[in-house]
């Protein structure tokens, strides 16, 4: 697999003049942080992809369990994904803040924070 690689903001970055890309297992986890960080509806044509964060993260206190269960949904949706080695998922300073650990067709990667 190939894909733009992205920045800590989830922007395309340029490397000596040329847009970067990543590949194999750095791939797979460029496009599992992409899939994350979308939110249900958020998209046009696709209104069924991305995380219910509206029904679990922003009413009230959000439920971890619910969080983590969302993200792996998301996460195993992804084509190269073989499994999750560890998914947590936390809140600090009123931020949602999660890591993964992901197995890949490529290999293992990570991603979060």
């Amino acid at each position: 697999m190939r894909t733009f690689a992205t920045d800590a903001n989830n922007d395309l970055y340029l490397l000596k003049g040329s847009i970067t890309i990543s590949s194999d297992a750095y791939a797979v986890a460029n496009v599992c942080e992409n899939a994350v960080k979308t939110v249900l509806g958020e998209l046009e044509l696709n209104e069924d992809v991305g995380v219910p964060y509206h029904e679990i993260v922003w009413v009230g206190a959000p439920v971890i369990g619910q969080i983590e269960s969302a993200l792996s949904s998301t996460i195993m949706s992804v084509q190269g994904v073989i499994g999750i080695k560890s998914l947590s998922a936390f809140v600090e300073n009123n931020e949602l803040l999660y890591t993964a650990v992901i197995n890949t067709e490529y290999g293992e990667a990570s991603f979060g924070l």
